[in-house]
């Protein structure tokens, strides 16, 4: 029976095929509605930890034969020491020779100093110096003072203002008459029979002289009589300021005034100077023609010279006021200023360090720190010591001599195997001499020594393009399973800190140059398992250090215990729907057709 349905369904070409679309399309229906719906994104969370990273570069070699190495230094200069001899024996670390080293000792002074500074800096910045507080609230105290005193000098000033106004009063409507009077009144008339005693004195000089020699006095006579009209108007105005005025008057009337007064001296005195040059002109006149010179006019220039005294004398006494209430009014507002800056300082001094300061600085003094570190190793270099125990077999330089990093100083013999490994260009800029390293061997599996740099390759050699140095590794320890000739892994340690912030490498992300870890923006605690958050984690930018295989150094960005994505994990269920969905179609297919969908059917039969 089945036989004959398959036979059937092989003859029906095409409904078979319209049978599978169906199945498969209802299939991927299934597969995308599942997989719109059931997207889920968990997250799998750590903490920013303290530990420890360690660089390393690895490279593979043999055990040698040969138990020589060239020593040689890692820096250049002048060889101030020796203490090498052919056939003499060494011990690991024995000092061999220096290279002059002061430039390098220096170094080490300076940042030693550097360092000094940024730990004092830290110091003064975690403590509250008692000293410093004392001296914050004095300074507060006479500020404050420096107000008050300004003030109280302010108030008195407009004392001395006001009396200075009241005395410039008792001068001016005296002095404003007797410029009046030399103008127009008729005292020279009055005094000289030739003249009319109706005359104003103005016109009375001007007819003692010549008609043709007139227009020199009238410029004169012209600038004096518009300068005392400017000045009768401005006096008779601030005369009768005066009178509405008080000491009892508040500031600004009184200043007002002050200033007022001082424009009418000003007006006034240039009003006697302009009469005095209209009176001088006259008198030289009349005395180069060997005239007359009334006495009156000798009278009104003497009136006149007093008055200008007198006038300047306020004047003066007046623009000094003006000027030291300016200057207390700018006083107060300095101190003002002085004195929010010291409240402000003191309230910080009182409140201690900002937390974001200290990280600044405990991060400025690890810089130092490093710095101190790199330049002692630097000055270490100048120093050159037995890498291991053995002999000298031959020396090549003397005191005095100039040497570079690929003068070969002498050849030791020693007892220890090395291992030589090969490394390219791009890991031999980081291997040094004296660096350690671990050493595995293929023919002892469970076996791992320790070993130590001792002889880097000057000059490289090119292998199909490649440039390729020779590394040689003096054994700490020897085994007396390593022969010469076996296989050797070599793991050099490059740079390693300690009790730094590490967070998983996993967990630091890129973006536009920047490097950052995504933090959750809610409260969560860590565990074992990928779980949900109910807002999507914030960026939170950092700066990276040291890495290895596994972890990263933070330098700032992060502190020790801040809980961040180590991973994102974005499931979708329809997926594993899907495929069920999929197998058992399929698995129907063939149970149907008896085999793989696209076999022939049952019994061999073939379609022609």
């Amino acid at each position: 029976m089945i036989k004959r349905i398959f036979q059937f369904f092989w003859k029906k070409k095409l409904l078979l095929v319209i049978l599978i679309v169906v199945i498969v399309g209802c299939g991927y229906l299934a597969c995308t509605k599942t997989g719109k719906n059931d997207s889920v994104t968990t997250y799998l969370l750590t903490k920013a930890t303290k530990g420890m990273i360690i660089q390393t570069v690895t490279g593979s070699g043999q055990v040698t034969a040969s138990n020589e190495v060239e020593l040689k230094p890692e820096v250049s200069g002048d060889l101030v020491y020796s203490n090498m001899k052919s056939g003499q024996n060494v011990k690991k670390g024995d000092i061999l020779a220096r290279i002059d080293s002061s430039e390098a000792q220096k170094s080490v002074r300076d940042a030693r100093l550097n360092l000094e500074s940024a730990q004092l800096s830290l110091t003064k910045l975690t403590s509250i110096d008692n000293l410093s507080l004392i001296q914050s609230k004095n300074a507060l105290s006479q500020a404050e003072e420096s107000k008050q005193k300004a003030i109280d000098n302010l108030e008195k000033i407009y004392e001395d203002a006001y009396n200075s106004v009241s005395n410039a009063f008792l001068d001016f409507p005296n002095t404003i008459t007797e410029l009046k009077n030399v103008l127009y009144d008729n005292g020279i008339g009055r005094s000289e029979v030739s003249i009319g005693s109706n005359q104003d004195n103005i016109d009375a000089l001007l007819n003692t002289t010549y008609p043709s020699d007139r227009d020199a006095i009238e410029v004169f006579q012209k600038s004096a009589e518009s300068d005392y009209a400017i000045a009768r108007l401005k006096y008779d105005s601030n005369f009768n300021s005066y009178k509405k005025s008080t000491r009892y008057s508040d500031k600004s009337t009184i200043e007002a005034l002050l200033n007022e007064t001082i424009e009418t001296a000003r007006s006034i005195s240039q009003t006697a100077k302009s009469e005095s040059n209209y009176l001088d002109a006259w008198v030289d006149y009349r005395t180069s023609r060997n005239w007359e010179v009334y006495a009156k006019v000798i009278e009104y220039q003497s009136e006149i010279a007093s008055n200008i005294g007198t006038t300047n004398n306020h004047l003066s006494n007046l623009l000094s006021i003006q000027r030291s209430i300016q200057d207390y009014k700018e006083s107060i507002i300095n101190a003002d200023r002085t004195i929010e800056e010291k409240k402000i300082y003191l309230k910080d001094l009182e409140a201690g360090a900002d937390e974001l300061d200290i990280k600044s600085q405990e991060l400025n003094i690890l810089q130092k720190q490093d710095a101190l570190i790199d330049v002692l190793d630097n000055l270490a270099k100048y120093t050159i010591r037995a890498p291991f125990n053995g002999s000298v077999a031959v020396t090549n330089s003397d005191v005095g001599d100039s040497i570079t990093s690929a003068t070969v100083l002498a050849t030791i013999i020693t007892d220890q195997k090395i291992a030589e490994i090969t490394l390219n260009e791009v890991d031999i800029a980081n291997i040094k001499i004296g660096q350690k390293s671990t050493l595995t061997f293929d023919a002892v599996e469970d076996l791992t020594l320790t070993g130590e740099v001792v002889e880097i390759d000057t000059i490289g050699t090119v292998s199909q393009g490649v440039v390729n140095y020779v590394v040689k590794i003096a054994f700490d320890a020897d085994d007396e399973r390593i022969k010469p000739g076996m296989s050797v892994g070599a793991s050099i340690i490059t740079n390693s800190k300690q009790d730094i912030v590490i967070v998983p490498s996993s967990a630091i992300k890129t973006k536009n140059g920047n490097s950052y870890v995504e933090i959750p923006d809610e409260s969560v605690s860590v565990s074992d398992s990928a779980i949900k958050l109910s807002k999507i984690p914030k960026q939170q930018i950092i700066e990276v250090g040291l890495s290895d295989d596994n972890s990263v150094e933070i330098i700032s960005g992060l502190s020790e215990g801040d809980i961040i994505v180590k991973k994102t994990i974005t499931s979708n269920n329809s997926s594993k729907i899907n495929s069920s969905s999929d197998n058992s179609s399929t698995q129907r297919m063939q149970s149907i057709l008896g085999g793989d969908a696209g076999g022939p059917p049952p019994g061999g039969m073939m379609m022609r």
